[in-house]
């Protein structure tokens, strides 16, 4: 443990992870002000309160797998993926992002494709490390790069689908067209397609769109350099050995 803090990578995301973790704790305290004094009903709190857990596991996640599985992704990867899960779920939904921001979910549909895309070329280094450097190789980096955003898409939209039916919430802006409920099952929309339809297109769109112009960037980049591909390798933790 001494080791881990006294390494200057190690104590720039705990120092991250910190302070976000205070904005976060920041945000429910408003949120319960906000209830308090009636700004936002009960029911809202409750939303409020289930995303602030939510969060805290969000953000402690990627450690987690690094514990269980041994390894650690690049800094700026460890970095950036608890930056965003706090912009979407502290930001997005505790203070509000999605009403005060416009476009915000978009916004992060969009970066997610190169955030997941990051992660597919983490991970390629353990399925293809046997591959010799050259074109094939940066081929399957950037293929199975982009195919990884794509699966972490679709599942987010399976998640949103989920949350939705169960829970009654609208994640998937199905709420956003409907005009009135006639009460047998059968309701009114402003759209033929339906809000959630156009939402969740949406969403896939943008994210494919982003993974793409990122493994691009990243497939010209590696021709010219192959090292480039190197600033996404994960790097193994040792086992400790137990001393006899």
């Amino acid at each position: 443990m001494k080791t881990f803090f006294k390494q200057k990578r190690n104590l720039a995301v705990v120092i991250l992870l910190c302070v976000l973790l205070l904005a976060h704790v920041a945000g429910l305290v408003m949120s319960a002000c906000l209830e308090r004094a009636g700004t936002i009903d009960h029911a809202e709190w409750i939303h409020r309160l289930l995303y602030f857990f939510l969060g805290i596991v969000l953000m402690g996640g990627i450690f987690a797998v690094e514990a269980v599985f041994r390894f650690r992704f690049p800094l700026f990867f460890e970095i950036v993926i608890v930056v965003f899960a706090f912009a979407s779920n502290s930001l997005a939904t505790i203070y509000g992002f999605y009403d005060i921001v416009p476009h915000w979910d978009k916004v992060l549909h969009f970066v997610s494709g190169a955030i997941f895309a990051s992660l597919g070329l983490c991970l390629a280094h353990f399925l293809f490390r046997d591959l010799q450097d050259g074109t094939k190789k940066t081929v399957a980096f950037v293929l199975f790069a982009f195919l990884v955003a794509l699966a972490v898409g679709y599942l987010w939209e399976l998640y949103e689908f989920l949350c939705d039916t169960v829970t009654g919430s609208n994640l998937q802006m199905w709420g956003t067209t409907l005009i009135e409920d006639l009460g047998n099952g059968t309701y009114l929309v402003s759209d033929k397609r339906g809000g959630a339809i156009l939402d969740s297109m949406m969403d896939m769109l943008l994210n494919a769109a982003c993974a793409l112009l990122f493994c691009l960037i990243i497939f010209f980049a590696a021709r010219k350099k192959p090292a480039v591909l190197q600033a996404f390798r994960c790097e193994k933790i040792p086992k400790k050995q137990s001393v006899s």
